[in-house]
């Protein structure tokens, strides 16, 4: 799992007028694989999902397993 600590990575002085910043913002969130949670590439997935039961009638509410993922 990436670390985020911005301490020492981008250092350059944030304006309006300079996007400079963006660029090394956005190559770092590149760099840490964190950039596709961010622009919506990887959507939120549910918390729960609905599994249909054995009898194929009953469904049961359990918790969604790449909920964690998304979430971490």
């Amino acid at each position: 799992m990436p670390t985020l600590t911005f301490n020492n990575v981008i250092t350059i002085n944030i304006f309006t007028d300079n996007f400079l910043w963006k660029t090394k913002l956005f190559a770092y969130l590149r760099s840490q694989r964190i950039m596709d949670f961010i622009d919506g590439t990887i959507v939120q997935t549910l918390a729960t999902i609905t599994i249909l039961g054995t009898n194929g009638t009953t469904t049961t509410t359990v918790p969604n397993p790449e909920f964690n993922i998304w979430y971490l």
